[in-house]
């Protein structure tokens, strides 16, 4: 089967499952490749579908949304050895010097009796899919440095996951690493915080320096300076006004009062 033949057969199968996509054909109908996008129930989200056709096959090809990182390389390549192995259908693939992944699957249609049906179209391109919702979350984990191949590989075969990437950073990033134990136990774990209303002009680092102020500032004994109930007025201020006021009348007075004169001072003078 020629490879013009066999993107026409697949652009009419998706035309008529109303897919979007985009299409390239080689001026000589040796080749062509169609690129779609495809939403699934993974961390991964979506995928890229891409189809490769040349002369006797085609090529679906899910391609993961993130490329792999220097450090993430080794981890990702063990555990694609690890799920290869099993594999009934088709194979993952890494680029390892761009870090791109993606699942690759091939169906050959050599011979000019090959025939190529609908069945045999969207079984291609859905269960290449499938593969890649079925170990994304494995893959998403491992990209982000929060599990190990071997680890990602049990769980795939029915040990359950472990739940100390879920509380990873618990305690602030101290240790850059995961806690370790369950959810339930690094709850228990964390101490409770008794949070308090913040006032106006509060900041972390007032609230402690006011703390040590106040643990340090002796008992007074003198009576509560404030407003007096129901009058509004400030009694401290009121204090201070009066005080004032008080040395105002006792000069007043003072300055109005005649000056006496003692009797030995009268009698001097008369002599």
């Amino acid at each position: 089967m020629k490879a013009r033949e066999i993107l026409e057969t697949i652009c009419d199968w998706m035309d008529r499952n109303s897919w979007n996509y985009e299409g390239e054909m080689a001026e000589d109908g040796s080749g062509g490749i169609l690129e779609s996008g495809v939403g699934i129930e993974s961390k991964l989200q979506r995928c890229d579908v891409r189809i490769l056709a040349e002369d006797g096959y085609y090529r679906v090809m899910v391609y993961v949304p993130l490329a792999a990182r220097e450090d993430d390389k080794a981890r990702i390549m063990k555990f694609i050895t690890l799920v290869n192995y099993d594999m009934k259908y088709g194979d993952f693939e890494m680029n390892w010097d761009k870090g791109q992944i993606l699942f690759k699957h091939s169906i050959c249609l050599e011979g000019d009796a090959a025939v190529l049906t609908d069945e045999m179209i969207a079984d291609s391109i859905f269960r290449s899919v499938a593969m890649l919702e079925t170990h994304g979350d494995a893959l998403a984990a491992l990209l982000m440095g929060f599990s190990t191949p071997e680890e990602e590989y049990d769980i795939l075969n029915g040990k359950p996951r472990s739940e100390k990437f879920v509380v990873t950073l618990k305690d602030g990033g101290k240790t850059g690493g995961a806690v370790e134990g369950s959810i339930e136990a690094a709850v228990k774990e964390t101490p409770k915080r008794t949070r308090r209303k913040k006032a106006a002009g509060d900041t972390p680092g007032t609230r402690a320096k006011d703390a040590a102020k106040d643990k340090a500032k002796p008992a007074s004994k003198s009576p509560a300076k404030g407003r007096v109930k129901g009058t509004g007025r400030d009694t401290a201020k009121d204090a201070e006004e009066g005080g004032r006021k008080g040395r105002g009348r006792a000069t007043e007075k003072a300055e109005k009062t005649p000056r006496r004169r003692s009797r030995k001072t009268e009698d001097s003078a008369g002599s």
